[in-house]
């Protein structure tokens, strides 16, 4: 977990950019980006939400043989670009509709 961002008043979009190491067993682990507003509940942040390179597939399900809380859903995933780096971007508008303290 990131330490807290705080969002300026008056400020209507969020542009959230990072890079990070993924180099898991594929479609069976992995992470996803979850947000969430002033100590609220954490929420996850679809694949239509990325500016810029978003989940590369989805975990297999429970059916499959995954035991992943997770099972199903989309997500970094496995090895991506033989490096397992990944930069991403985010958008999000007020972050949950709410200015605040966001913790990512």
């Amino acid at each position: 977990m990131s330490p807290s961002i705080t969002v300026p008043s008056g400020l209507s979009t969020l542009l959230l950019s990072f890079t990070h190491f993924v180099e898991t067993e594929p479609r069976y682990d992995g992470g996803t980006l979850q947000l969430r507003v002033n100590d609220g509940p954490w929420f996850f942040v679809p694949a239509l939400a990325f500016a810029f390179n978003p989940y590369n597939t989805s975990f297999f399900s429970t059916v499959q043989g995954n035991s992943n809380p997770l099972a199903g859903r989309v997500a970094f995933t496995g090895v991506e670009w033989g490096m397992g780096l990944f930069a991403c971007r985010y958008r999000c508008v007020c972050v949950g509709g709410r200015r605040g303290a966001t913790a990512i």
